[in-house]
């Protein structure tokens, strides 16, 4: 596999980026065996959805058995500061709740851990996370270039799913933002540092802009491809890119083996086992049917060609 040559037809930004070519080159393999540093954390939040609700209560019961994992928690609104809820209510009275809670309970809880800890969040829709592979994990936080680990979907662009005036406020006006992987807001892993304090605590700041967070119409024109606003999710994602955060694939049991910066990451080593089981629509699945089904979840063809370049079966040196 030619890795320059993926690096200039792939949508993955990080990967596309020229300045982080040497870096990727001669990096990879995060999933390689590291040092704990500090304690190991799984923290998520959970409140008024009794599915979700009970969902956490079992797996907060299986995963504090771990004896890897030193703390797990189930947030609920009872741990966001009232002072903070009043003086956002009305993003804490609409849909958005848990995302603005995320946001808030990732920097006070960041802010409250010690230089070294790991914390790996994780949204109440999970399934699982296996015991024989939650260690690798964290090892791809303390292999990281900068102490966070970003997740992609390979087929959700940026441009569909993030709201002009948020490009407007972040300066952004390369196209190349526009046309490349949106990160998932749901799931990452956070290595407390100075930088990562200082990255958390900006997307709380941008997060608690309602005009950035909630799905209102932007000032601006929308692009032609536009669907809906994700948030807390595009407001991350754009942070990562702007940060030079390299994002994976989610490390599902069964993660396609053709997938290129799953390779490139280690995924598939000797002794390797990924520990994510998610929603079934993403399980058993090919490259090819995913790229499929997330075109046809809108009926119209949303994630173009050049998402497929992350396989093996698509790009060939």
């Amino acid at each position: 596999m030619n890795l320059e040559s993926f690096c200039n037809v792939t949508t993955n930004f990080y990967y596309g980026n020229p300045d982080n070519f040497e870096t990727i080159i001669s990096g990879g393999n995060e999933m390689k065996p590291s040092n704990k540093e500090g304690k190991y954390k799984i923290f998520t939040f959970a409140d008024r959805h009794e599915q979700r609700i009970n969902n956490m209560k079992r797996f907060k019961e299986k995963i504090q058995r771990y004896s890897i994992i030193d703390e797990v928690k189930v947030f609920n609104l009872s741990d966001v500061d009232e002072d903070f809820i009043s003086q956002h209510q009305p993003l804490f009275d609409s849909k958005i709740f848990p995302w603005i809670s995320k946001a808030y309970l990732i920097n006070k809880w960041l802010e409250k851990s010690n230089d070294g800890d790991i914390i790996f969040w994780i949204d109440s829709d999970i399934v699982d996370i296996t015991e024989d592979g939650v260690e690798n994990i964290f090892n791809m936080c303390n292999n990281s270039e900068k102490g966070i680990v970003g997740f992609h979907n390979d087929f959700w662009l940026e441009r569909l799913f993030t709201k002009s005036d948020l490009f407007k406020y972040l300066g952004i006006t390369d196209q190349r933002y526009w046309n490349t992987n949106q990160a998932y807001g749901g799931i990452f892993v956070v290595k407390k540092n100075s930088f990562t304090v200082e990255f958390f605590k900006q997307w709380l700041d941008i997060c608690s802009i309602i005009t950035l967070m909630d799905n209102s119409p932007s000032s601006c024109p929308e692009s032609s491809h536009f669907i809906t606003h994700k948030n807390d999710q595009s407001i991350l994602s754009l942070l990562y890119k702007l940060n030079g955060i390299k994002t994976f694939p989610l490390p599902l049991y069964d993660c396609d083996k053709t997938n290129i910066i799953a390779i490139h990451s280690g995924y598939f080593n000797e002794g390797i086992k990924l520990p994510m089981v998610w929603e079934s629509c993403w399980h058993n699945i090919s490259i090819t049917q995913q790229w499929i089904n997330c075109n046809q979840k809108f009926g119209k063809k949303v994630s173009p060609d050049e998402c497929l370049s992350i396989s093996t079966d698509y790009y060939t040196d």
